[in-house]
This record gives structure tokens, sequence and C-alpha cells, in this order.
């Protein structure tokens, strides 16, 4: 039997929200796996799995689990899990649901006025450990849910609540401190892509933050949605109300980019749409990031007649406006084979 199915009547009915449909690792008795990112589910050991439909059980295991070193003084735990009920109420309910954990193998510490886990008894994971090491093994190369910390899990009782919105809050500031490096990382090699993904993510929690824009923005004009990134900044300036302070002169001057590598594109009548030359492009890109970081760079375009060599410098020249460059030149000469002498 689950420990949601075994929680004490008092507990009130939530609906679940849907498990996530990644597995978990599998543990042993006494071990703890936290699934809190964009789902909300406990494992305890091999076979049990606690959700929010148990609540107080939920709370419990997540306040004494992100607490520092794990541990949590008993008057503190019923004025956030039990704060609906008498002392004398709330102190039988307590020792219910430790002594439901111990006897699922938990190895709980009683002492010293509080409870407490053991370090060892939780599986790492970005979930309880906010580290760039956890985020890159577990979301970004892995397969676990990122989204929302506690996702859809509202607390019945408001000392909770504001207890879950404290944890949210340092998550968001976990989260942007690690996704903002990430992200100009992803910029400075050119991976459009992938910075547009990483970039809405952090302005889920952040609505307003500069960085995501400015670098959401730049990748949606170099995927090709100009229209996007420009609407995308006009609103940005009108929400903030950054006109005429540095931050909207910024945005002022990523604006003035995507125009003038509009005027590129029609000044030389280039093809709005590349067709499979992304890999090309890709190099290209990373190849002037480079070069905007201070590192001389030299492009050659070669190949036979019609084959698209000035297209693709036309679109490197706007790619290059875009990314900055003030001034591009594009030299086209023949192979000394096919220079006329004489």
């Amino acid at each position: 039997m689950s420990l949601a199915a075994r929680a004490d009547s008092s507990e009130p009915s939530h609906p679940s929200p849907a498990l996530s449909p990644f597995a978990a690792p599998v543990l042993a008795q006494g071990q703890l796996f936290f699934r809190t990112l964009g789902a909300a589910e406990i494992h305890v050991g091999p076979a049990l799995v606690v959700t929010p439909a148990s609540e107080r059980m939920f709370a419990l295991l997540l306040v004494i689990a992100m607490s520092p070193e794990h541990r949590v003084g008993r008057g503190r735990l019923m004025e956030l899990v039990w704060s609906d009920m008498d002392d004398d109420s709330a102190r039988h309910s307590l020792r219910q649901h430790a002594y439901r954990l111990r006897q699922s193998g938990v190895g709980l510490d009683g002492s010293r006025g509080g409870l407490s886990f053991d370090r060892s008894a939780f599986v790492p994971c970005f979930a309880l450990q906010r580290t760039e090491e956890l985020f890159e093994r577990d979301v970004l190369l892995g397969q676990e849910p990122f989204g929302h910390l506690f996702g859809g899990w509202v607390p019945t009782h408001s000392a909770m609540q504001q207890w879950v919105e404290q944890q949210r809050e340092q998550y968001h500031a976990d989260v942007r401190r690690i996704l903002i490096p990430e992200l100009r990382r992803l910029r400075d090699r050119a991976q459009w892509t992938e910075c547009e993904r990483w970039a809405r993510t952090v302005l889920e929690f952040d609505t307003y933050n500069e960085d995501a824009t400015l670098i959401l923005a730049q990748a949606l004009v170099m995927t090709g949605s100009r229209v996007g990134a420009t609407t995308l900044l006009e609103s940005y300036v009108r929400d903030t109300g950054a006109a005429g302070t540095e931050l909207g002169r910024r945005v002022e001057l990523e604006h003035a980019r995507i125009l003038r590598s509009s005027r590129v594109l029609h000044e030389h009548s280039a093809t709005r749409t590349l067709i499979g030359r992304d890999e090309v492009l890709a190099t290209l890109d990373a190849t002037m990031m480079r070069a905007t970081q201070g590192e001389a760079q030299i492009i050659q375009l070669c190949g036979p007649a019609g084959i698209g060599k000035t297209e693709v410098a036309y679109e490197v020249t706007r790619r290059a406006v875009l990314l900055g460059f003030s001034r591009c030149v594009v030299r086209v000469s023949r192979p000394v084979g096919q220079v006329t002498h004489g």
C-alpha cells in the first residue's frame, strides 16, 4: 500500500498531478528521489511514490529535504504542515507520519528537538542540489522533466503557501544563475535553436529578463523570424518603460541592426531563405561570433559556378550586421586559371 493510500483521515483530498513519463532511478530501501521540476512526486524506496494527494506527507518530506542540513525543528514543521490543528493533534499526526516513514525504511532522526534525514539517503538531483553539473546531467543532457517548481501544486494552508513561494523564488534565481551563462555560451557558438529554447525557459520564470530577451530576439532573427524579433523588442521597451534608458538604447541598437539587415537583403536581391545551407550558415555564424570576441577569422567560399556562393556571401553580410559588425565587405574573384591574360 502506498503512503498516499495510508494518509490519515485529517488530510484534505487533492487531485494528483500526472506522474512523469520518465522512469525514476532504481532505489534501495530507505532512499529518496525528488522530482519537483515541472512535476510533483517523491519516490521513497523501491516501490512508494508520494504526491500532493497526500499533502501532509508530501509537505513533510519537502520541508525536511529542502532545509539546511536536512533538519527542521518540530515546532517549525507543525507551523507549516499542521497549522490548521491544535498542538496536541498536530504532534500526534506528526508522530504518525514519522512512524510511517520509518516503516518504509527511511532513516529519520528525531533527536535534538527536530527531524532530519541523513544526506546519504538522497539520490543527487538538480531538484535538491542546484549545481551546473547536475543541471547539465539531468536537464540539458538527461530527460528530467523541467518547469516550474512543484508544478501544479497549490498548498491548502497559507503558511505552506508562503514557504512554497519562497522556494520557487529561490529556484527561479538558481535557474537564472545557471541558464544565463549557458545562454551566452550557446549564443557564442551560434546555436540559435537552443538559444531560443532556453531563452524562452528563462522568460517563463523572469518575464522581463534583459539577457534572455535580447538573446531570444537575436536567435529569432538569425533563424528567419525578423517580425517576431521586432515585435518582441518593441513589446519589451513598451512594457518595461525602458525608453530613454541605457537598457532602452541597447534594445534600440538591436532593433536598428534588424532594420539594417533587411536593407542588405533588399539592395542585393538575395533570397530570403537559403535552402539546405543550415550547416554552412551555422559554421559561418560561429566564425563571426569568434571575430566579435577579438579572434581574427578568414572565411573563403569555394565551389563551381552557379552553386550559390554569392547568395551565401550576401546572407553572411546580412547576418554580420545582425551580429554587430558595422562594416562588411564581400570580395568575389575568379580562380587564377579562369582569369584572362593579355
